[in-house]
Formats: structure tokens, C-alpha cells, sequence
């Protein structure tokens, strides 16, 4: 029931939103046992309230699995770096 509910709200295109560059900003990551995630969100200004712009998540290789929980949790914000620095596709037809 939960995993529908958030697979019905990742699907629902009313949850994410454009980025607004006067908007303030924040990166939220995760890791699980399998793998790493993050999200760029921003707070709307009316009903302050955090929506995710742009999200990603990757499973571990054999090697990474191979990790301590505090590895893993730090995978994951150099994950979420490299996502974030990635060329907009905009950028590579300028």
C-alpha cells in the first residue's frame, strides 16, 4: 500500500516542478542496501513546501556492496554530485 502510494506520486507529474533559480535549493540523499539516490528540490512559496526538480538513483556493483553503511552514505553524495554537474541537455546545443 505505501509503495503504491509513492509510486503514485513519483508518476504524478504534479509532484515534481521547473526549477525557479529564486527559489532556495536542497539536495536530499539516501542510500539503501542495493543501491544510491538523490534529489534536488525546492521549496515552493506557497505552501512552503519542499518538491523534488530532479532525482536519480543507481544500483551498487559487486565491489560497492562490499562497503560499510558510512561508505555507502558517502557514495551517495558524490553520486548526487556528479548527477548534479551532468551537462542540461539544453547546454550541449548552445
Amino acid at each position: 500500500m505505501a509503495f503504491n502510494s509513492i509510486k503514485h506520486h513519483i508518476e504524478n507529474i504534479a509532484t515534481t516542478h521547473h526549477y525557479d533559480i529564486n527559489l532556495p535549493i536542497r539536495i536530499v540523499f539516501d542510500a539503501s542496501d542495493d543501491g544510491v539516490g538523490a534529489t534536488l528540490e525546492q521549496c515552493e512559496a506557497l505552501p512552503w513546501q519542499w518538491r523534488p526538480f530532479a532525482f536519480g538513483y543507481r544500483f551498487l556493483n559487486a565491489a560497492e556492496l562490499k562497503h560499510s553503511a558510512n561508505e555507502i552514505e558517502l557514495l551517495a553524495v558524490v553520486f548526487q554530485h556528479h548527477q548534479s554537474t551532468k551537462p542540461d541537455i539544453h547546454d550541449l546545443y548552445i
